[in-house]
C-alpha cells in the first residue's frame, strides 16, 4: 500500500482550527479547503465584524466532538502535515462539510473545484462568510506576511 493509498485511524482527534487536526502528534491538513484563521474576521451585510476564524474552529470541533475521525492521506504539505480528506461516521467528508456551512472556501489550487458545487449552494443560501464579506483565507495570510511589524 503506498502512501497515498493508507488509511489513518484518528481517535480522539483534536481541532487546531478550521482546516486543520490532530491526534497525538500527527497533524492533519484537510485537503481542498481552505478555511479562515483563526485571528481572521469577516464582515456582515451590515458592516459588524464576527470572528469568522473563531466560528470556523469552533464548528470543526463541534464535528468531531467524541467521534472517530478516519483520514485518508492524499499528501504532505510545507509544515510536514499529512493533507488527508477526513471524516467521521456522521460527516463523511469534513472539509465538504465546512464549505457546505459556508466556514472554509474550495481550494481550487489544490482541489481542483472538487468542493466547487458545496461553495456554489453555501454562496447562494448566504451561509457563514457568504453571509457579508471577507478576505479569501488565503489572500488573508499573504497580507499578514506583507504587513510591517510594528515596536
Amino acid at each position: 500500500m503506498t502512501f497515498l493509498a493508507a488509511i489513518l485511524i484518528a481517535c480522539c482527534a483534536v481541532a487546531d482550527d478550521g482546516d486543520s487536526i490532530h491526534a497525538g502528534d500527527v497533524y492533519y491538513r484537510l485537503w481542498g479547503v481552505d478555511a479562515p484563521e483563526k485571528a481572521q474576521t469577516c464582515k456582515r451585510p451590515a458592516g459588524a465584524r464576527w470572528a469568522c476564524g473563531q466560528a470556523a474552529s469552533a464548528a470543526m470541533r463541534e464535528m468531531i466532538a467524541g467521534q472517530e475521525v478516519r483520514c485518508q492521506a492524499r499528501d504532505r504539505d510545507r509544515y510536514r502535515r499529512t493533507v488527508a480528506v477526513c471524516g467521521t461516521d456522521a460527516i463523511p467528508d469534513l472539509g465538504a462539510e465546512m464549505v457546505r456551512r459556508g466556514l472554509a472556501l474550495d481550494y481550487k489550487r489544490y482541489s481542483g473545484g472538487a468542493y466547487a458545487g458545496q461553495e456554489r449552494a453555501a454562496r447562494r443560501n448566504r451561509r457563514g462568510m457568504w453571509n457579508g464579506t471577507f478576505i479569501k483565507p488565503w489572500e488573508w495570510r499573504k497580507a499578514r506576511r506583507r504587513k510591517p511589524k510594528r515596536d
